[in-house]
C-alpha cells in the first residue's frame, strides 16, 4: 500500500516549516511525521490557521490531487487543532467537502470533538473515535516557538542569497511596483523634518510611500491632494526585512519558502534567502516575520512572530 501523508497544521508542521502545509510519502514504517521528508510544500502565509482558510484548503486540493496523481493508494491529512467556535467548524467541514475522506479519525480528550463528530456521524460518514494519548505533550508558547525554530532551520539549512528584478518577478499580492510613479519633491514638507521619501506610486484610489525615518503625516488632507488618492499607505524602508515570502513556479505552482534580506526601491529590485533552486516566477507576502542571523557559512532563525 502506497501511502501519502499531507501535514496541514501551519503552526505546528511535522513534515513542512510553519505557515505552510507539506506533503510527505511513507516509504515504511515511521513512529513520528517529523522522520518523513516533504515531497511539496504549500505555501499559507500565517501560522494561525484563522483568516487564511482558503489558502489551507486550496493546498489541501493540490497537494491531494499530486499525491493520487503521483500513484498513493491512499492519502492521510493530519489536520490542526483549531476546534472551538462557529468559524473553526466551518473551516473543518470545508476541508472535509475539499477531500471527502473515506473515514475521519477524531482524536480528543473529554470529547472537545463531539460536536463536529456526532453531525458528521449522523451524515453517515465513518467516524473513528481515539483518545488523545497520555504521553501527547501539551506544549506551551514557548515549547511551540522553539519547535517552529528547529523546523525553520532545518528547511534553511542549505540556503543561499538570491536577487530577483521585481518587475520580471512580481509580489503577486502587493501593489508595490504596479502603480503610477509620483515624484516626491512636494511631499517633503509634509511629511516632516528628517523623513526621506525613497519611494512613492499611486495605485488606484491609494497612494503607496516608502520613507526613511519615523513619518508622522499631520497634513493628511494634504498629502492625499498631492497625490490623488483617498487613502494613504506609509512604510518605513527595512519594515520588509524578515518577512517570509512563498516562491511560485509555472502554473502558480508553490515551490518553497524564501526570507527577504531587503528591497532595493531604486533598482525594483529584491534579496531573499532561499533553499529553492527552480525558477522562480513569482512571490507572495505572508505575515510572519523571522530574525534570522548568518552563522557558521549558513543561516538561522532565532524567532519568529505574526504580524
Amino acid at each position: 500500500l502506497k501511502v501519502a501523508v499531507i501535514d496541514s497544521d501551519v503552526g505546528q508542521n511535522d513534515i513542512a516549516p510553519p505557515s505552510t502545509i507539506g506533503l510527505a510519502f511513507a516509504k515504511g514504517y515511521i513512529s513520528s511525521l517529523r522522520e518523513l521528508k516533504a515531497e511539496r510544500v504549500h505555501f499559507v502565509g500565517s501560522i494561525t490557521p484563522s483568516g487564511y482558510e482558503c489558502e489551507i484548503v486550496h493546498g489541501l486540493r493540490e497537494l491531494m490531487g499530486y499525491a493520487l496523481n503521483s500513484g498513493m493508494d491512499a492519502v492521510i491529512i493530519n489536520t490542526d487543532g483549531w476546534i472551538r467556535g462557529s468559524h473553526a467548524l466551518k473551516f473543518k467541514l470545508n476541508m472535509l467537502k475539499a477531500t471527502l475522506p473515506d473515514a475521519i479519525v477524531g482524536l480528543q480528550r473529554g470529547g472537545e470533538l463531539e460536536s463536529l463528530l456526532k453531525g458528521l456521524e449522523a451524515y453517515g460518514w465513518k467516524v473513528i473515535r481515539l483518545k488523545t494519548p497520555p504521553a501527547a505533550p501539551r506544549r506551551d508558547h514557548r515549547e511551540r516557538r522553539e519547535l517552529r525554530s528547529l523546523s525553520y532551520n532545518k528547511y534553511f539549512a542549505n540556503s543561499k542569497r538570491v536577487p530577483l528584478n521585481l518587475l520580471k518577478v512580481p509580489i503577486l499580492n502587493s501593489p508595490l511596483f504596479k502603480g503610477v510613479p509620483i515624484s516626491t519633491q512636494e511631499l517633503k514638507t509634509l511629511l516632516g523634518e528628517g523623513v526621506e521619501v525613497r519611494h512613492c506610486e499611486r495605485v488606484g484610489d491609494e497612494g503607496y510611500l516608502i520613507v526613511d525615518g519615523e513619518a508622522e503625516i499631520l497634513r493628511l488632507s494634504e498629502v492625499k491632494k498631492v497625490l490623488g488618492v483617498s487613502e494613504v499607505i506609509v512604510h518605513k524602508r527595512g519594515h520588509e526585512k524578515g518577512l517570509i515570502v512563498g516562491l511560485l513556479g509555472e502554473g502558480l505552482e508553490s515551490l518553497g519558502l524564501g526570507v527577504i534580506e531587503e528591497i532595493d526601491y531604486e533598482r525594483k529590485s529584491i534579496k531573499i534567502i532561499t533553499p529553492v533552486e527552480g525558477h522562480i516566477k513569482g512571490l507572495l507576502l505572508g505575515r510572519v516575520k523571522v530574525v534570522m542571523r548568518e552563522e557558521g557559512g549558513g543561516f538561522k532563525v532565532v524567532e519568529d512572530f505574526q504580524r
